[in-house]
């Protein structure tokens, strides 16, 4: 999982809502991840991935694959309509 404030210091707009759907725990650095990795345009399987194994690091390997599976079912609502970063912007 990239580290969560090299990722924020690159975003140039409020992109984070924490856990959308869903509490914020001691994983929500994890969801914000997420939210930065589906702006940032990372395919929606490893993005739900990288967010259980996120999880799963803080000691909670249940509430990890609640969330894999909640996202994989129901995060393709907001993976649809998300704002991809445009990287011809960089240029």
């Amino acid at each position: 999982m990239p580290n969560v404030k090299e990722l924020l210091a690159q975003v140039d707009e409020p992109i984070l809502d924490g856990c959308t759907m869903w509490f914020d725990g001691i994983w929500k650095h994890c969801c914000d991840a997420h939210d930065i990795a589906w702006y940032e345009g990372q395919d929606f399987f490893s993005s739900n991935f990288d967010l259980a194994m996120c999880v799963a690091e803080t000691g909670r390997p249940v509430m990890s694959f609640i969330m894999f599976v909640g996202v994989t079912l129901f995060g393709g609502i907001w993976f649809k309509n998300r704002t991809i970063k445009n990287t011809n912007d960089d240029k």
